[in-house]
């Protein structure tokens, strides 16, 4: 008697078995015992009430006769295995993405960093180009402060001849000596005099001093509060899903 038939362990019917669907209208609580094909809806004779005006109602008795061996049966199976397919299928898909989104951002974080390198060793390579200007701005400064600190050193050794000069006449020398020497120190004070005025009136003797402003570039640099944007792009996948046939 048992032949044909399939047996399985109770562990295996245990996590195999799925309650079978009940049959019964969920509004009236009555075994659904037609068919209405006008709105593809089952009905029980309850439900007949609001579809009195329909034309193709079917008692469902004529219609599910054989339907474990029918067409109807082949396309539901078909329809699940296919639906399981696809649903695995774009399963796989979004975590194949899900998984990308890490070498995604390693990347990104890669490139921010390569970008914000490149930046400090052209800063880098500004401030040494920057320093070079500031020794030679500096050494161009000394320069003329030397150049008109020689001169007057120069003049000021002058001077202190002449100052010798004056003390030995004045004990030793004559009256006439005398004179003369005075005359070239007046003139030569004189002299003297207009060539500081001189110096004063082109710059020589101001106070020099190094200063230092940033360029518009670099200062946007260190205000800088962002390095771009990060944007979540959708690209559609070349998912192909099978197609079910409708429902009969």
């Amino acid at each position: 008697a048992f032949e044909n038939h399939v047996t399985i362990s109770l562990s295996e019917s245990s996590e195999t078995f799925v309650p079978i669907k009940e049959v019964k209208c969920e509004i009236h609580d009555d075994k659904y015992q037609l068919l209405c094909r006008t709105h593809d809806q089952m009905i029980c004779l309850t439900c007949l009430e609001d579809h009195s005006s329909c034309k193709d109602v079917v008692s469902l008795t004529k219609i599910v006769g054989g339907v474990k061996e029918s067409e109807l049966y082949r396309d539901a199976e078909t329809g699940l295995s296919d639906t399981f397919d696809n649903m695995s299928t774009m399963e796989k898909v979004l975590n194949d993405n899900y998984d990308s989104i890490n070498g995604d951002k390693t990347q990104l974080k890669a490139e921010v960093k390569m970008l914000c390198d490149q930046a400090v060793d052209s800063i880098r390579k500004a401030q040494l180009r920057m320093e070079t200007e500031i020794d030679n701005k500096s050494e161009e400064a000394k320069s003329t402060i030397l150049e008109t600190n020689n001169d007057l050193k120069k003049k000021k050794s002058n001077f202190t001849e002449l100052e010798s000069q004056l003390r030995n006449t004045k004990m030793y020398g004559s009256d006439m000596q005398m004179f003369v020497i005075l005359r070239e120190i007046l003139k030569k004070t004189h002299e003297n005099d207009e060539h500081l005025r001189t110096l004063k009136s082109n710059e020589k003797t101001d106070k020099v001093t190094l200063s230092f402003k940033s360029s518009s570039d670099f200062e946007g640099i260190i205000k800088i509060d962002k390095l771009g944007t990060i944007d979540i792009k959708h690209v559609p996948t070349a998912i192909k899903l099978k197609q079910s046939k409708e429902k009969q």
